[in-house]
C-alpha cells in the first residue's frame, strides 16, 4: 500500500495500527480499554489523532501515539459523539505530549 503514496496507515482495530512511509514500519499497540462499549467510530477517531500530529510535525511514531489516545476514548461511549470533557481531555493530553517532545 506505501508504494503510491508517501505514508500508509492501516488500523487493526484492537492489534493497533502499522504506519508505513520511506521504508519505515511504525507498529502501534492499541491502548488497553476494559469498558468498551462501542467501537463505532473509533478508527475515525484514531485517524484525527494521527492526522492532527501529522499536521503538527510530528514524527510518524508520536502521531501514532496521538491517534490511539482519541480511539480508545471512542470506544467507551456510546455513538460517535464524545463528551466535550472527553474531548477537553484529549486536548489536555495532546498538549502536554507534543510539548514534551518537541
Amino acid at each position: 500500500m506505501s508504494r503510491p503514496c508517501d505514508i500508509a496507515v492501516v488500523k487493526q482495530g484492537v492489534e493497533g495500527a502499522s504506519i508505513r512511509s520511506k521504508g519505515m514500519t511504525c507498529v502501534f499497540a492499541a491502548q488497553k480499554v476494559n469498558d468498551i462499549k462501542d467501537t463505532t467510530g473509533a478508527g475515525d477517531i484514531w485517524a484525527a489523532g494521527f492526522i492532527y500530529g501529522f499536521l503538527k510535525g510530528c514524527k510518524l511514531s508520536d502521531g501514532g501515539h496521538l491517534g490511539a489516545v482519541p480511539g480508545a476514548e471512542a470506544v467507551r461511549h456510546l455513538g460517535t459523539d464524545l463528551p466535550a470533557q472527553v474531548w477537553e481531555d484529549v486536548s489536555s493530553r495532546f498538549n502536554e505530549y507534543i510539548m514534551e517532545r518537541y
